[in-house]
């Protein structure tokens, strides 16, 4: 390890966290979250389950909300 490699790491990009579900149906409640970091091989480290995590079902469905939220940014307003 050089000594650079033992140093904080400075001005990095911060993202958030997590991202959450939560599903109700009339007879039932549950969730599901998951790591936004676990998507993607950003960091120093490589990510060896980033392919996978990207394929799963959830990720999938938060995708296409962003899109759907993307087209449709336009027309909303914040109430006051």
């Amino acid at each position: 390890m050089t000594d650079m490699e033992n140093r904080p790491t400075q001005r990095t990009e911060i993202h958030s966290c997590y991202r959450k579900f939560d599903f109700t149906t009339p007879n039932d409640s549950f969730g599901q979250e998951y790591n936004l970091l676990a998507l993607t091989n950003d960091s120093r480290d490589i990510n060896l389950n980033a392919d996978y995590n990207n394929s799963l079902k959830i990720v999938e469905l938060d995708k296409m909300l962003d899109n759907v939220i993307a087209e449709k940014e336009d027309s909303f307003f914040r109430l006051r």
